[in-house]
């Protein structure tokens, strides 16, 4: 049967973003899903990091639209150096950045920094780890930021490469392309 999610017109939400709060995936406050996830061998927390509790809904998104989930996890940003573009970074934009990441315990993982060859994405679409998406909006052609992405919004509780279950990451990140949406 239908399981009547939120809004699924528009999956990423408001924000542009998945794995957060407001993505149209939830269900609705009258969903036949809403409690068919069973009341054992379920994740702790769903694709937004909100904790899952017994009987859990069936889906990535545990309660309802309606329910006011926890807040969902979010990235620390550390303004490093403010860039001197004139527009800003939004979801659907196509990002160039130069970025190195480090576990908490200083192990690098990857840097594209040495080959000056930057890594391009579009931002918001699902194509990078949610928080790095997260972390660069807003920022500006130049500017430097130092990115604290909880393991919610990272690779979650499985490994990648050299990062174990569960890492918090962090990213030294250099916008140093920007073109916007639609441009």
């Amino acid at each position: 049967s239908d399981p009547l999610f939120f809004n699924p017109g528009v999956i990423a939400g408001s924000d542009g973003l998945f794995r957060t709060a407001d993505d149209g995936l939830f269900l609705s406050d009258t969903s036949p899903a809403l409690t068919l996830g069973g009341s054992s061998n379920f994740p702790a927390t769903d694709v937004t990091g909100s904790a899952r509790q017994a009987p859990t809904s069936a889906g990535a998104y545990h309660g309802s639209a309606g329910a006011a989930p926890l807040p969902p996890p979010s990235v620390t940003i550390e303004e490093v150096e403010a860039g001197t573009g004139t527009d800003e970074v939004a979801s659907g934009d196509e990002v160039g950045v130069l970025y190195t990441g480090t576990l908490t315990n200083g192990t690098q993982f990857d840097s594209n920094v040495a080959s000056g060859v930057p890594f391009t994405f579009t931002v918001g679409s699902g194509s990078v780890i949610s928080g790095m998406s997260q972390g660069v909006m807003g920022m500006k052609l130049g500017g430097k930021r130092r990115l604290t992405v909880p393991p919610s919004l990272g690779y979650g509780d499985s490994a990648f490469g050299q990062v174990p279950p569960n890492s918090t990451l962090i990213f030294e990140v250099e916008l140093v392309s920007l073109t916007k949406a639609g441009g």
